[in-house]
């Protein structure tokens, strides 16, 4: 997707059209908490740990996240959301 957004973003220089792609990273959200465990060899332990580890990197709130990807289209700049 990047790779496209930035060959349609050439592609439309000079005209009143942008561009902008997401890829927000590690956002501190309950997706890891709800996301289903599939296959027999994934233990409850192995979730529980899966969870704890995502939760110490994703440190971005969902708000803050959503501030900093409306500023970046607003200004029409890229924006690199580091977590």
């Amino acid at each position: 997707m990047r790779g496209f957004t930035e060959t349609l973003r050439m592609e439309l220089a000079g005209t009143n059209i942008h561009t902008t792609c997401v890829h927000p990273g590690g956002v501190k959200t309950n997706i890891a908490k709800n996301a289903p465990v599939k296959g027999s060899f994934i233990t409850n332990e192995m979730q529980k740990k899966g969870v704890e580890s995502f939760e110490k990197v994703a440190q971005t709130t969902a708000h803050k996240a959503a501030q900093l990807i409306l500023d970046a289209i607003e200004k029409r700049k890229n924006a690199w959301l580091l977590v």
